[in-house]
């Protein structure tokens, strides 16, 4: 390629887009013509260029449905006022559950501190106040038959033993 042509080829690039547009004199639009024919840097060039000008062209022409934007208006706005409140949104699933999980910790809560209060008010054999014989004769009547209890159950299992 030698100067005049590369001074041709800078005159084609800067026209491209005036000749795609047809905004170019006749003797002008015949020397781009002439040019791109012969030149093919310049036709790859203007082919991209075309291309890509009709996608925006194309993009550009779309036209949108005119109450589009009324009816996205009127939606944003259901959207700000604040919801009624129904019953069957009382009773979702949601609801239901965390109710359920309010009532068993309630309850958990409750049972613990009925527990506690027995634990206290129950008979502690082993008080401070009370003395050795009081804890030796606490033990004895826990843990060891007395002549006072019968002794039933051990009885029955070892007569029963016997008797087969």
């Amino acid at each position: 390629m030698n100067k005049s042509e590369n001074m041709n080829c800078k005159n084609t690039h800067k026209n491209i887009l005036s000749y795609i547009e047809e905004n170019l004199s006749s003797k002008q639009k015949a020397e781009f013509e002439n040019h791109i024919q012969g030149c093919d840097e310049c036709m790859q060039l203007y082919s991209q260029l075309k291309n890509t000008y009709g996608i925006i062209k194309k993009e550009k022409s779309k036209t949108t449905d005119d109450f589009y934007f009324t009816r996205l208006q009127n939606k944003i706005e259901q959207n700000k006022k604040p919801k009624e409140f129904s019953i069957s949104q009382l009773f979702s699933t949601n609801t239901i559950s965390l109710a359920i999980a309010a009532m068993l910790i309630v309850i958990t809560a409750f049972t613990g501190i009925f527990i506690g209060l027995n634990l206290n008010n129950s008979e502690n054999y082993f008080s401070e106040e009370s003395t050795r014989e009081d804890k030796i004769e606490a033990v004895k009547n826990e843990y060891y038959m007395t002549a006072i209890n019968e002794e039933s159950i051990e009885y029955f299992i070892l007569t029963s033993n016997q008797n087969q």
